[in-house]
């Protein structure tokens, strides 16, 4: 089954006041594209980043999973409810079903190691065989999106015929008027570590020059 993650914003004011103007335009991705206009008329804030994710990759008459990792329920409430009305509209008009809403899933929100197991221990709860994974890393902690990332590779390390669909990163410019947004494809930077690892455990004698000898041919 196709599983989508992501964070929900800890940001206040994320309504219509604030971030109106954010338009995420997809790098390097084609199927990250959202046509706005047809497919979230009725939502008229900034997109979470992982509903052009779910629009490219969830097929028409297809059953997906959607979590939301939230670390601060109450405080993050206004914005989980914002990113079900994106997900709802989304499935609506594409006809992709999602039964079960978005689920959340909830981490500790403090910052100690402990805390940090906690939160990759719970993520991967909710991983199984046979599942195509789909993350963004936008918002949260750093550490928690590094758990996150975490939580994705041992779904495809551990998990039988589980793969990694598309890892997306979105980023807002500030210091444009209006403020502009892109959002990156980052699943290569994930098959690089997988790759790094299977080095380490060949015990390749010059990694740098295979791993350049990779990168050369993926550019041609």
């Amino acid at each position: 089954m196709k599983k989508f993650f992501t964070f929900v914003s800890l940001q206040k004011f994320i309504g219509k006041e604030g971030l109106a103007a954010y338009r995420y335009q997809p790098v390097g991705n084609s199927l990250l594209k959202l046509d706005m206009d047809n497919h979230c008329s009725n939502v008229p804030v900034r997109i979470s980043p992982i509903v052009p994710v779910i629009n490219g990759y969830a097929e028409e008459g297809e059953t997906i999973k959607v979590y939301a990792v939230i670390s601060n329920p109450q405080y993050a409430q206004d914005n989980y409810n914002l990113l079900c009305s994106q997900v709802n509209e989304v499935c609506k008009n594409k006809g992709i079903n999602c039964p079960d809403g978005v689920e959340k899933i909830i981490i500790p929100s403090g910052q100690t190691v402990d805390e940090h197991i906690a939160a990759f221990l719970k993520m991967i709860e909710y991983v199984a065989e046979d599942d195509e994974i789909y993350a963004c890393l936008t918002f949260g902690t750093k550490i928690n999106s590094i758990a996150m990332m975490m939580a994705v590779q041992y779904a495809y390390r551990i998990k039988k015929n589980t793969s990694i669909g598309c890892l997306v990163y979105g980023e807002i410019n500030r210091g444009t008027t209006p403020p502009s947004a892109k959002i990156y494809d980052v699943t290569a930077l994930i098959q690089m570590d997988e790759i790094v690892r299977m080095l380490a455990e060949k015990k390749i004698e010059n990694p740098e020059k295979f791993l350049k000898l990779i990168i050369s041919d993926e550019e041609e």
